[in-house]
């Protein structure tokens, strides 16, 4: 379960960087993008400490 779970955190990290990316380069809506990434890693994390 610990491996799977720094898997996921792995996961991501990558796919926070990819949407930082891509929004930065696009307009700036992709704010609501970030929130809801954070808001499901938040609730992620909660759910499984």
């Amino acid at each position: 379960m610990r491996y799977q779970k720094e898997r996921y955190e792995e996961w991501l990290f990558i796919v926070d960087q990819t949407w930082m990316k891509r929004m930065s380069q696009e307009s700036g809506n992709g704010n609501t993008m970030v929130v809801i990434l954070l808001s499901l890693r938040w609730w992620y994390r909660l759910s499984y400490s």
